[in-house]
């Protein structure tokens, strides 16, 4: 549906922009705003496509089968201050190595974000087992958690937002357009 409504507001941006075109005539500042309130939309509606497909492709890890792994390194990168941890898994017999940073928020100061880090690194230093949960249909692709990331309800959320609000706004602008019409009409 989204992705319609997308095709939608594209087309009828393109056909606002050939008829004001083809009329030589300057657009209005009203018309602008028309603009903006397209655009906004457009990027809602591609932050809820993206990351629907996000949550969805999330909640399939339910279905993933899980084994026993080992931390083989953890690290802290630099200046972002994100906890890395490298491990090791096998499944039929095969290795694998992956990295995770465990889906963690990173935003706030700089001190507690430093702060989790070392706390995530302290709490799976190297040699610790852990659940991996890999994908049957490829082994080498897995995570170390089965929750949908947080980012992705943020996301969602806004895109939402954005969406929403550039709907209103170009129903709005259309709404008073047309009533400008009939009022122009004898």
């Amino acid at each position: 549906m989204p992705l319609v409504l997308i095709l939608l507001s594209t087309l009828s941006l393109i056909g606002f922009g050939v008829t004001f075109a083809l009329r030589r005539q300057p657009i209005p500042a009203a018309k602008w705003v028309w603009f903006g309130a397209i655009g906004v939309g457009l990027v809602g509606a591609g932050l809820v496509i993206h990351n629907s497909h996000r949550l969805e492709e999330a909640f399939t890890h339910q279905q993933w089968h899980h084994v026993t792994g080992q931390i083989v390194q953890t690290e802290i990168i630099d200046k972002s201050f994100r906890p890395i941890l490298t491990y090791r898994y096998l499944v039929n017999g095969q290795s694998f190595t992956a990295q995770s940073d465990l889906d963690l928020p990173f935003f706030g100061g700089k001190r507690n974000r430093r702060e989790t880090a070392e706390i995530i690194v302290h709490e799976y230093p190297a040699g610790k087992r852990v659940t991996v949960y890999y994908d049957p249909a490829n082994p080498a692709k897995s995570t170390l958690t089965r929750v949908p990331a947080w980012d992705i309800f943020m996301k969602l959320s806004f895109g939402s937002f954005l969406y929403g609000t550039g709907l209103v706004y170009t129903l709005m602008f259309l709404w008073s357009q047309r009533s400008k019409r009939k009022t122009i009409t004898p």
